[in-house]
């Protein structure tokens, strides 16, 4: 089941469209410049940060609280533990001494899926073909069916049930306590399958896992059924490094202030291998947003060259050749240009680095300068034929 929706773009209309994206890619240029020197900025002061924070860290027994400690930078592996008894009282599950209790409900729906296509006319003309196509699948929310382009596929306004998560109010590690927000950060959720002692909601059937609520007299999957799980985190070894305030934890700043340091992670480790992690993560995030810089670089330049190929596009086999050319061109500037911007970052805050990057981005554009030129030495002239030894010389004339 499917339905398709055919759009025609003149050229006039594509032409004003493409002068507006003129402005609209130099402010995407600059904008990912800014990006670009900010991400470098971040990453220097960052990097030296944590470089301070595992230099100042004291790694403690979780099983009292030193109040010498007070305002430093602690870590600690032990075991997250809570007396709390985490309850549904919808589905009358009970978790006792469980540190969070999560039910998740999904229902059974339509969903609209859109393919686009897009085809260059004679004349400048541009024609767009969507197709609409329809699956039911489970979604944990409601998807409205009220846009759909095709009617028949008319979903649920609402669930009878929702998602709901709960979570224990004191949880220690070993003599201290932690924050919520510590608390949220605990992973290992463990599937829980509904017991005899559980609610049955009416209409509910348990299947393993899962209790399902279909249509009366229906077996199968049927839109506007909902199926619940649910899930639980019992005690758990974490590790943690923050700042001890009392018998809690709270985030930490070193004298550099660039970020605030509070880090949990899951089972018994070092400091050094918590804050190894840290840096890892700083040096993937470091080299995503260079990477989403130089590409947002890269599509500026090449909206600001736009209206070429849409001039071009009159005849479409042409405009697909400008357009090519408008891609090298693009990328031709944007690499140098988001070098040339990390090269100035790292001339302020790392000069030596700073010139290297900068003659890097300089004979990347000076290179690709010259592929572009096409310039060719001139063909060496064509060497006179060999003359034999033996052979006589011509006459003089007047001789």
């Amino acid at each position: 089941m499917s339905v398709t929706e055919v759009s025609e773009q003149g050229w006039f209309s594509r032409m004003k469209d493409a002068i507006i994206g003129v402005l609209v890619g130099i402010l995407m240029f600059f904008a990912a410049g800014g990006m670009l020197f900010y991400n470098e900025y971040d990453a220097l002061y960052r990097a030296n940060d944590l470089a301070e924070a595992e230099k100042v860290v004291i790694s403690v027994q979780a099983d009292k609280v030193d109040s010498a400690n007070q305002g430093k930078l602690v870590h600690m592996s032990a075991k997250a533990v809570t007396e709390d008894t985490l309850k549904d009282t919808t589905f009358g599950i009970t978790q006792p001494k469980t540190l969070k209790l999560s039910r998740d409900v999904e229902m059974f729906q339509w969903d609209e899926k859109v393919t686009t296509k897009t085809e260059k006319k004679t004349g400048g003309k541009k024609v767009t073909t969507k197709t609409y196509s329809y699956e039911k699948k489970w979604s944990s929310s409601v998807i409205s069916s009220s846009s759909f382009k095709e009617s028949g596929h008319t979903n649920p306004t609402s669930m009878r049930y929702s998602s709901e998560s709960w979570m224990a109010k004191k949880v220690n590690l070993g003599a201290f306590t932690l924050t919520s927000g510590q608390v949220g950060s605990i992973g290992g959720w463990a599937d829980i399958a509904p017991s005899e002692a559980t609610t049955i909601p009416s209409g509910g059937v348990v299947e393993g896992n899962t209790i399902y609520f279909r249509a009366p007299g229906t077996t199968g999957e049927s839109v506007g059924d909902l199926r619940v799980t649910f899930k639980a985190v019992g005690p758990k070894d974490i590790s943690i490094y923050a700042g001890q305030t009392g018998d809690t934890f709270e985030e930490f700043k070193t004298s550099v202030g660039h970020i605030s340091h509070m880090r949990l992670d899951m089972g018994t480790l070092s400091a050094k291998a918590m804050f190894d992690a840290a840096k890892s993560e700083a040096a993937m995030l470091k080299w995503i947003l260079r990477f989403v810089g130089f590409v947002l670089m890269f599509i500026g330049v090449g909206m600001v060259f736009r209206p070429f190929e849409v001039m071009a596009d009159i005849i479409p086999f042409i405009g697909n050749i400008v357009g090519m050319g408008i891609g090298i061109l693009a990328f031709a500037i944007a690499a140098p240009s988001a070098l040339f911007t990390i090269a100035v970052a790292w001339l302020i805050f790392r000069p030596f680095y700073g010139i290297i990057l900068m003659a890097m981005g300089i004979g990347i554009f000076v290179g690709i300068y010259k592929m572009a030129s096409g310039k060719k030495a001139a063909a060496p002239a064509a060497a006179a034929p060999p003359v034999p030894s033996d052979a006589t010389p011509p006459p003089v004339p007047g001789a």
